[in-house]
């Protein structure tokens, strides 16, 4: 693959992202909930913090607390990746890009590279903005969470890591099935169905079930203290961006064999 052509497919495809509206929209809603959602629940912890029993004030992680927003933040940052590639076909401007770069997995390549520094930067960069304004919310506790605290930034930069792959995942996804709706609906059986399913399912098929699921993987990178029915952090980090290699896989063949 040359570089230099790769480079010009990649800055294309930086063009397009940044000058569409619908994803400045997706990324300040992605920021607002991620930090608003950390927000809010220091500020009802801060007020709650003196009725609070000597054990559930032992148990309290802060910066658990500080990353509660993931679970809706994964939606959003996979609307994201979805409309990478659907917003095209919808348009039709997909043509024009295949036209432009020929080779189309070159294409797909130079789309999932300015989508994964895209959504690395800011989901880093959201996820210590809410780790930083929920301890300056709850300072007045004494429960504030700082980053020498033991997990706390491998939690964050784990969190971080989780979003980009379930966004890269919606991306493949959206490749694959190429409409909007039907590539969100996907998405969201893959992450949010998918362990209500499988809580629903007997306790001795559960665990095993929940344990393999997106969700699981992004609860055990974001979590300081190690939940013994999800991979260990390292072993999640490998399976999830695994997924989003299968997903992407999935996506370049599909655009190789089919017409725009």
């Amino acid at each position: 693959m040359s570089t230099a052509t790769l480079r010009r497919a990649m800055t294309s495809e930086w063009i397009k992202m940044k000058s569409v509206r619908s994803t400045q929209w997706t990324i300040a809603l992605f920021v607002t909930m991620t930090v608003g959602i950390a927000a809010l629940i220091s500020i009802a912890v801060s007020n709650e913090w003196s009725r609070m029993t000597a054990e559930d004030k032992a148990g309290f992680d802060p910066t658990d607390a500080s990353l509660q927003g993931l679970v809706l933040a994964q939606l959003v940052i996979g609307v994201l990746g979805v409309l990478a590639v659907t917003a095209e076909y919808s348009s039709g401007t997909i043509r024009a890009t295949l036209a432009a770069v020929p080779r189309r997995l070159r294409a797909l390549s130079a789309k999932a590279l300015v989508f994964t520094a895209v959504a690395a930067v800011t989901s880093l960069v959201t996820c210590f903005a809410a780790f930083f304004l929920s301890g300056a919310l709850m300072h007045s506790t004494g429960a504030a969470a700082s980053l020498s605290d033991p997990g706390a930034v491998r939690s964050i930069v784990g969190a971080s890591f989780y979003l980009v792959c379930v966004g890269l995942i919606a991306l493949g996804i959206g490749t694959v099935v190429r409409s909007t709706a039907a590539a969100i609906t996907t998405m969201v059986g893959v992450v949010f169905v998918l362990p209500l399913i499988g809580q629903l399912l007997p306790h001795s098929w559960s665990e095993p079930v929940m344990k393999w699921l997106p969700m699981s993987m992004g609860q055990s990178l974001a979590s300081v203290t190690r939940d013994p029915q999800t991979f260990a952090p390292g072993m999640a980090a490998v399976m999830i961006a695994a997924y989003a290699a299968v997903a992407l896989a999935a996506g370049g063949f599909f655009l190789v064999r089919r017409d725009a």
